[in-house]
């Protein structure tokens, strides 16, 4: 009796250990031997897979499984890849998507002839970003076919990842703009000391209508040249009094000749503040 229990219970439990090692032959695009799928759903996948194929030649199969036994998803992909034949002979063109339920793992297996199109990369992004996100949901249906629509999408060339930007690509942006600010603000008051020094307050005005010029546009031009000559007035008028009461002219310390504050003091230029080192 003993005997009969232990070979009844191996019996019932064979088939789920050996399937992804011995897999049967495919029973069309959709193979879902995990039951995860409804009919309707699997007809409605099939019938589309079928129609696609019909259009493009490309083949795109689906291969679900409870678990993987003690075999990795890398090796058990490949394998059923090559073992079902999957893409036409003579263009290589087929695609598989492995899921393993159990297991949590999944896999896009693609030919030789679309793989300038569907990359490591691309198959990752739909994977992270668009199947994984329906399945955590336990929408597995959603997963599969938002899944296969980006793969035809990432083939026609008009898919658009969606992973997000990494922490280093936003680091670098930061650090753009930072350097981007400080190279701007030190020639505009390199740019303001010239001016401040300049003997005649017309220049910034010349400057401005260059300007304008320059942007192709008559009102811009008006505009940044009457702006020109009014910085450049009260530049020069502002260094005039800074020259005439003994205080520092340097371009750094008066703040290109606008700010009249700071002194000799600990803190010069541009806010008074203390600048942390001691005065130069």
């Amino acid at each position: 009796m003993l005997r009969k229990l232990s070979f009844s219970l191996l019996f019932f439990f064979f088939p789920l250990s050996v399937l992804a090692a011995t897999l049967p032959p495919p029973t069309g695009h959709i193979n879902d031997f995990a039951n995860v799928l409804t009919s309707e759903q699997k007809d409605t996948l099939e019938v589309s897979l079928k129609d696609y194929e019909a259009k493009t030649s490309n083949e795109i199969a689906v291969l679900i499984v409870k678990n993987l036994g003690d075999q990795n998803i890398d090796d058990f992909g490949i394998k059923a890849f090559e073992d079902w034949k999957i893409g036409k002979k003579d263009k290589d063109n087929g695609v598989l998507l492995t899921v393993a339920i159990d297991d949590r793992k999944m896999r896009i297996d693609v030919g030789y002839g679309l793989e300038g199109q569907l990359t490591d990369s691309k198959s990752g992004d739909i994977i992270r970003n668009v199947i994984s996100p329906e399945f955590k949901k336990g929408d597995y249906y959603s997963g599969i076919s938002s899944g296969l629509l980006a793969i035809e999408e990432v083939i026609a060339g008009t898919y658009s990842p969606t992973s997000a930007p990494s922490t280093q690509s936003g680091f670098n942006d930061v650090f753009f703009w930072l350097i981007t600010l400080w190279v701007g603000g030190s020639f505009l008051i390199y740019f303001c000391s010239f001016l401040a020094r300049s003997k005649s307050f017309w220049a910034g005005g010349v400057i401005g209508v260059i300007i304008g010029i320059i942007a192709s546009s008559i009102v811009a031009a008006i505009v940044l040249g009457l702006f020109g000559l009014l910085l450049d007035w009260l530049l020069s008028r502002n260094y005039q009094k800074l020259k005439a009461s003994g205080k520092k002219t340097s371009w750094w310390n008066s703040g290109g000749g606008f700010f009249t504050g700071g002194g000799s003091s600990g803190g010069g230029g541009f806010g008074g503040g203390s600048s942390g080192g001691g005065g130069s």
